[in-house]
């Protein structure tokens, strides 16, 4: 538990690091001496303590924010992270371990296509939405083929879409 807060104290001075979240230690509940605080992610309903944690990808901050906001509004979400590349992506959710990624098709380093293939071979893989500007069908079964969960338009509709999918997904009223 000592060495948990230690490593809390030094990741909050790090804040204006942006690597900070790369920086973290991961310590399992067993190691603590005391019960986790959260179930195991992927679970279809709201976790007890936080909600479903979430990772955020994509190349603008505004529509990172935009997710963001959606989320909040939704209920039920915690963003644990955000990442602006496919690379980035997939390093903070291998150290995050969310239960759900929504991804941009088109990043850099890696498209989402190739992360979420990436992400979908993780032991315990998150459920992955590519949310894209992108709607052309090869960009849909691209998608697919490589273990996207969803794919969703950006759009003026996107909060009600995004809304829809995550009731789908995790099987509870959306607010």
């Amino acid at each position: 538990m000592k060495q948990q807060s230690e490593t809390i104290k030094s990741a909050n001075s790090e804040r204006s690091d942006p690597t900070m979240l790369a920086k973290l230690e991961i310590h399992p509940a067993e190691e603590q001496d005391q019960q986790p605080s959260h179930e195991l992610p992927g679970l279809r309903e709201p976790l007890k303590f936080g909600g479903i944690r979430t990772l955020l990808a994509d190349d603008s901050p505004l529509m990172r924010k935009i997710l963001a906001q959606i989320l909040s509004a939704e209920g039920g979400f915690t963003v644990v992270g955000s990442a602006t590349d496919g690379l980035q992506a997939l390093e903070h959710a291998k150290a995050l371990a969310p239960a759900l990624v929504l991804m941009d098709f088109d990043l850099p380093h890696l498209n989402g296509a190739q992360a979420a293939s990436a992400l979908k071979k993780l032991n315990n893989p998150p459920v992955v939405f590519i949310v894209t500007s992108d709607d052309n069908s090869n960009a849909r079964e691209i998608s697919k083929a490589a273990g996207a969960d969803a794919f969703i338009v950006k759009s003026a509709n996107l909060h009600a879409e995004l809304g829809a999918k995550l009731h789908d997904w995790f099987g509870f009223k959306v607010q």
